[in-house]
């Protein structure tokens, strides 16, 4: 009897650690990005996208505009896409050096790759390299 115990207890702490580990778990990360914006409202994307796996609009995307190539305080106005360049997100808008902005997903941006999109909030003739942290799904 005591033998069947420290087996099935063995299995079962070799299933919790074995299994745990192949589990994947969104959190909120701070992933990088720098790209320029363009001239005029003509929409950039960033290149790199990154899967969205969540099936909940409520698990809010973020962007944290740290360097603007505008200046001290300036605006950006983001927005998440799709390959096909399908605005999947509502806009928010980052001010550089004041954290990150939280901003729900359309449910066409579930389960699918996604892009940080973004455009000059203002009509300037010049464009403007940003940089700074996003993440698909935050939680």
């Amino acid at each position: 009897m005591k033998v069947k115990t420290k087996m099935l207890s063995l299995i079962l702490v070799t299933v919790v650690c074995f299994g745990s580990s192949f589990a994947t778990y969104a959190k909120n990360d701070n992933i990088d990005f720098k790209f320029k914006i363009r001239s005029l409202t003509r929409n950039s994307t960033y290149g790199k996208g990154r899967y969205r796996q969540t099936r909940n609009t409520n698990n809010q995307w973020k962007v944290q505009l740290n360097k603007s190539g505008e200046g001290k305080g300036t605006k950006t106005t983001f927005w998440l896409s799709g390959s096909d360049g399908e605005q999947v997100s509502p806009d928010a808008v980052a001010q550089q050096g004041k954290g990150a902005v939280y901003t729900k997903a359309y449910s066409s941006a579930n389960e699918r790759k996604v892009y940080l999109s973004g455009e000059n909030n203002n009509w300037s003739l010049d464009g403007y390299e940003v940089s700074g942290v996003w993440d698909e799904e935050t939680w």
